[in-house]
C-alpha cells in the first residue's frame, strides 16, 4: 500500500510537470524576436535587461529578458495581447536602467504566422541625451538686399549639430511683414546647399527668410534662424514668358505662354538679329508686336503665337511681355529677366564639316527630345559631348530619322557645354529656344584633368578680357574654337593678356576646348551684358 501511494504521487508530479511545459498551440502565432547591440565606451552590459513590446505605452507592455547571447523572444499570443492588428504599428523598447526606457523606440509591424526580426541598440548609460538644437545661420538674404520679383536668387544658409544634421530636413519660409507671418517656400530640402528661389511679385520692404533644420538625435531637435534684418522685394513691370517651338521644323511658329494673372493685357516686344550676337543698346531695337501681322494673342488662355519670318527671316528673335505703362523697360537690352528667345544654328552636312555648337539660351527642358527634337526630319544626325566624370569620356546620341538614342548622360544637353553636331543626310538649320540667362554662369575644373569642352550659353560673343577666364588660367593655358570653317586658338599670357588668333572672344553659339594645367578651379563666366 505504501509503495502504491508513492507511485501515484510520482505520476501526478510527472503529469503536472509535462502539462506546465507544454506550449500553447494557436491558429496564428505572433512573435517578436531580435538581438541587442551594445553601444558606448565601455559598452553597457546587455544580458539581463528587459525588452518590452507595446502599442501605446510601456506601462501596458509585455516583456522579455535578454539572454546571455544578447537575444530575446517576445511571445505576443501567449501573453494574451489580442486581438493583434497586423496593419497597426507597435513598438519595441529596451530598458536602459531601472524602469527607464529609450525615448525613441523601434516601430514594429507584426506579421501573422511568422516572425518579426528586430535589432535595437542599447546606448551606454553615461551618454547624455542631445537636447541642443542645431545651429542654423541664414547668410543670404540677411538684410539690406534688393531682390527683383520673378527673378531667381539663392537662399544661402549653413547648419551644424553634434548629432549631425538629418538629411533633407531643411524647411524654408518667407515673410513679407518682418516675421509676423510666414509662408512656406519648400520643405524637405538638402541642408547646407543653396536653394534657388523664384521671388514672388509681392513688393515689400519688410521681407525676411527663415530656415529650420532637424538633427539626428532621438529627440529630433529643431534649429532655426531668420534674416537678421529685412530686405526688399521690388515689383516687376514685366511678365515671365515661356517659349517653345510650335513644331519640330525649321519654319515652325514660336509659341509664347505665361502664367501670371494680369488685370490688363500685356504689351509684347521683339528684338531681332542676324545671328552675330552683336547689339547696340538702343530703345529702338525692341519693336512692339501687338497688332502686327504674324503675331496673334489669346489673352484668355495666356498664349501668343509668332509666325512672321521665324525661319529664314531672323536668325535670332527675343521676346518680352510688359505691363502697359512700362515701356521704359524695353530700353534695357539683353537681357533683364524678361527675355526669352529663339536662335538658329546651321549644321553642315557630314563628312565635309561638323559644327562645334553651344546652346545660346537656357532650355526649359534639357532632354535632347526637347532641345532638338525631330528637327532633322527623316534624316540622320549625331550629337557628341565630352565629359570629365568619369575621366575624359565621350557620350553621343544618334538620330535615326524618328528617335534619339545613345549615351549622353540622362539623354540631356545642358547649357554651358560644347557639342559636336553633324547632319549625316543634308545641311540643316535647327532652332534652339529658351530663356536668356541673367546671372553669371559657373563652371568647374578638376585637379586631375587638363582638357575640358565647354560652351557659350549667352546670346552674345564675350570679350576675352571680360570673360573671367583670366581668374582661373595660368600662362600657356590654351583655348581652341571652331568657327565653322577652321580652328582658332588663343593662349593666355598672364595679366589678362592674350595671344594667338585675332578672335573677338568666346564666340556666340559655339563651343570651345580649354587645355589648362591641372588645378581645381571654379570659373565664374561673367555675363556680357
Amino acid at each position: 500500500m505504501k509503495r502504491l501511494i508513492i507511485i501515484l504521487i510520482i505520476l501526478v508530479l510527472l503529469v503536472g510537470a509535462k502539462a506546465g511545459a507544454e506550449p500553447h498551440v494557436f491558429d496564428a502565432l505572433y512573435f517578436v524576436v531580435g538581438s541587442v547591440t551594445a553601444n558606448g565606451t565601455p559598452p553597457s552590459p546587455v544580458a539581463g535587461r528587459k525588452v518590452v513590446f507595446y502599442k501605446d505605452s510601456p506601462a501596458t507592455a509585455i516583456e522579455a529578458t535578454i539572454d546571455s547571447n544578447n537575444k530575446f523572444v517576445l511571445n505576443i499570443y501567449d501573453n494574451l495581447m489580442i486581438p493583434i492588428d497586423p496593419a497597426s504599428t507597435y513598438y519595441v523598447a529596451i530598458e536602459k536602467d531601472n524602469n527607464n526606457w529609450g525615448a525613441d523606440p523601434i516601430p514594429v509591424t507584426l506579421k501573422a504566422e511568422g516572425w518579426n526580426n528586430v535589432n535595437i541598440i542599447l546606448y551606454d548609460q553615461t551618454i547624455v541625451a542631445d537636447t541642443t538644437p542645431p545651429i542654423v545661420k541664414v547668410e543670404s538674404p540677411n538684410g539690406g538686399e534688393e531682390w527683383q520679383a520673378y527673378s531667381n536668387y539663392n537662399i544661402i544658409f549653413t547648419c551644424e549639430d553634434e548629432s549631425d544634421i538629418k538629411e533633407n530636413s531643411a524647411n524654408l519660409y518667407y515673410s513679407l511683414d518682418n516675421g509676423n507671418m510666414w509662408t512656406e517656400i519648400a520643405t524637405g530640402q538638402t541642408t547646407n546647399t543653396p536653394y534657388s528661389w523664384k521671388v514672388p511679385n509681392i513688393p515689400t520692404t519688410q521681407a525676411k527668410i527663415r530656415v529650420e533644420v532637424q538633427d539626428n538625435s532621438p529627440n529630433k531637435n529643431i534649429g532655426t534662424d531668420e534674416s537678421d534684418a529685412v530686405f526688399t522685394i521690388n515689383s516687376a513691370n514685366y511678365i515671365p514668358l515661356y517659349i517653345s517651338r510650335g513644331a519640330d521644323t525649321f519654319n515652325a511658329s514660336i509659341l509664347l505662354t505665361w502664367e501670371t494673372e494680369t488685370t490688363t493685357d500685356p504689351v509684347f516686344y521683339i528684338l531681332t538679329g542676324e545671328g552675330s550676337g552683336v547689339y547696340t543698346d538702343l530703345a529702338s531695337s525692341w519693336i512692339k508686336l501687338n497688332g502686327t501681322n504674324g503675331f496673334t494673342i489669346d489673352y484668355q488662355n495666356k498664349t501668343a503665337i509668332y509666325t512672321n519670318q521665324v525661319g529664314t527671316g531672323y536668325s535670332e528673335a527675343y521676346f518680352k511681355a510688359l505691363y502697359p505703362g512700362a515701356e521704359s523697360e524695353k530700353d534695357t537690352l539683353l537681357p533683364t529677366a524678361t527675355a526669352v528667345g529663339k536662335v538658329n544654328i546651321d549644321i553642315p552636312k557630314d563628312p565635309s564639316q561638323l559644327e562645334l555648337a553651344a546652346l545660346p539660351l537656357i532650355p526649359a527642358n534639357y532632354n535632347i527630345d526637347s532641345v532638338i527634337g525631330k528637327q532633322f526630319g527623316t534624316g540622320q544626325a549625331e550629337v557628341w559631348g565630352f565629359y570629365n566624370a568619369p575621366l575624359n569620356k565621350w557620350g553621343s546620341e544618334y538620330y535615326n530619322g524618328s528617335t534619339w538614342s545613345g549615351s549622353l548622360p540622362d539623354h540631356e544637353m545642358p547649357p554651358d557645354r560644347g557639342y559636336w553636331i553633324k547632319s549625316k543626310t543634308e545641311a540643316k538649320t535647327i532652332t534652339i529656344v529658351g530663356y536668356v540667362p541673367v546671372q553669371d554662369r559657373t563652371m568647374t575644373f578638376s585637379s586631375d584633368e587638363s582638357l575640358f569642352l565647354y560652351g557659350n550659353s549667352y546670346p552674345k560673343t564675350t570679350a576675352w578680357e571680360t570673360s573671367g577666364l583670366s581668374d582661373v588660367l595660368i600662362e600657356k593655358d590654351k583655348i581652341w574654337q571652331w568657327n565653322g570653317d577652321s580652328w582658332e586658338s588663343k593662349i593666355y599670357l598672364g595679366n589678362n593678356q592674350w595671344g594667338g588668333a585675332d578672335t573677338s572672344g568666346l564666340l556666340f553659339k559655339h563651343g570651345f576646348w580649354i587645355n589648362k594645367q591641372p588645378k581645381a578651379d571654379t570659373w565664374i563666366y561673367k555675363k556680357p551684358y
